[in-house]
């Protein structure tokens, strides 16, 4: 059964799967535009592609990341089979022995 919040964070991480996907083909657009630039010796319109490009990529991981946190949260045990063992943590409780700080 999948839950509201669950549903909403799956939808959301379609988006953000698709915005990572314009980002990453515009910088792949803008790469070949900076080469076509360099190719003719523009090295002012290479380095202005070159920069568009990188702020297209940056913003095409940011939104990847988001997607991947989005998914992981909507179905965090989506991995887990039936025969694995889940370690549990609990506070460790056992007595210690600490000594007072010398002062």
């Amino acid at each position: 059964m999948v839950t509201k919040r669950e549903h909403e964070l799956d939808h959301d991480a379609a988006e953000h799967h698709r915005k990572a996907a314009h980002h990453f083909t515009v910088a792949a657009h803008e790469h070949l535009k900076a080469a076509e630039a360099d190719a003719h010796d523009d090295h002012v319109g290479a380095a202005h592609h070159a920069h568009l490009a990188y702020g297209h990529q940056i913003e095409g991981i940011r939104h990847a990341e988001i997607a991947a946190v989005d998914e992981e949260q909507a179905d965090p045990r989506h991995d887990q089979k039936a025969r694995d063992i889940i370690e549990f943590v609990r506070p460790d409780f056992d007595l210690e022995h600490v000594e007072a700080p010398v002062r």
